[in-house]
């Protein structure tokens, strides 16, 4: 009795798969009929392969953003902790006061960088949201597309079925044959659902067109918005560079955004503007000692070129 219901189990399992096999047979041969038919079809599945792929683009954005946090995180802090205690104030010699002002430097490069930092995890925390909702509306969008294609594809396969030549068994059971009028009812009934099919499926192309072109928008948008706060730390990097170079001694506690006031209000005494002379006649002599030297060509005549028939035509810039 055991052995009994062990087979009788396993002969039902066996019947299910092959009932199973047989649908999935069957609809994947009204889908290919749906293709062949529609060319809607390899359009909505090529755009949502295109928009799976920028949602990829912009989460590998989103990890890379993540690994430069965690980089900027240790080196931020780091730099703050190292360089707390400098201080240019409690200097009253030269050479104190210029190294307590290459440790300061260092600190503002720290906490530029502890600042950019809490950006990067902003503009990925909002890169995330907008990927997942573009995959959201890219999977609702796909499953409204396999659903037309299926009910296509299940008329399709019947209207197939409906065409072919009377077996032994209906004769037999004497179904009942559908009359021209019934048949060319049906056909007309599949006409109609063929195309509310094409123009749903042409809507669903245009909106995952739609929504690629908005996954490339949001990634180059994110890419700006990464980009845009490093500037200062370029820019605290650039004045140690400065620093460095000019020889000044050191550098004059002063934000960047009041650069613009403190330039205007040197340029309106005398003694600013002599100042900034010397400063630019100093620049210019250290660039125009690395600066290799080239010698100075005299231009006395535009650049002409003779034509076929006599006449000249210009050819360069002058």
């Amino acid at each position: 009795a055991v052995g009994c219901a062990v087979a009788l189990h396993q002969l039902r399992s066996w019947l299910k798969e092959l009932r199973q096999a047989r649908v999935n047979r069957v609809h994947e041969a009204g889908l290919r009929i749906v293709r062949e038919q529609l060319a809607a079809v390899a359009l909505v599945e090529g755009l949502g392969k295109a928009v799976g792929d920028a949602r990829a683009v912009a989460e590998r954005l989103a990890a890379s953003a993540d690994k430069l946090v965690a980089i900027l995180d240790s080196t931020g802090n780091s730099l703050q902790e190292a360089f707390a205690d400098a201080c240019v104030d409690e200097q009253p010699e030269e050479d104190g006061r210029c190294v307590e002002d290459f440790l300061s430097a260092w600190r503002e490069v720290g906490q530029a960088t502890a600042a950019y930092r809490c950006r990067l995890v902003e503009a990925a925390a909002e890169l995330r949201a907008a990927a997942d909702r573009l995959e959201e509306d890219r999977l609702a969008c796909m499953e409204e597309a396999d659903q037309l294609s299926s009910a296509l594809g299940q008329a399709e396969m019947a209207a197939k079925r409906r065409s072919r030549p009377r077996t032994m068994f209906l004769r037999l059971t004497r179904a009942k044959r559908p009359t021209e009028e019934e048949e060319r009812a049906y056909q007309e009934h599949l006409e109609v659902q063929r195309a509310m099919t094409d123009a749903s499926l042409q809507r669903l192309a245009a909106r995952l067109e739609e929504m690629r072109a908005q996954a490339a928008k949001i990634t180059k948008t994110s890419v700006d918005v990464m980009r845009r706060p490093a500037r200062a730390v370029g820019e605290k990097l650039m004045t140690l560079k400065a620093g460095g170079i000019a020889g000044l001694g050191p550098r004059t506690k002063m934000p960047t955004g009041q650069h613009v006031g403190a330039l205007l209000r040197s340029i309106t005494t005398s003694e600013g503007r002599k100042k900034l002379r010397e400063q630019e006649e100093a620049q210019e002599a250290e660039r125009a000692e690395y600066a290799p030297a080239q010698p100075e060509v005299t231009m006395t005549a535009p650049p002409a070129e003779q034509t076929k028939d006599g006449g000249w035509v210009v050819r360069g810039v002058y």
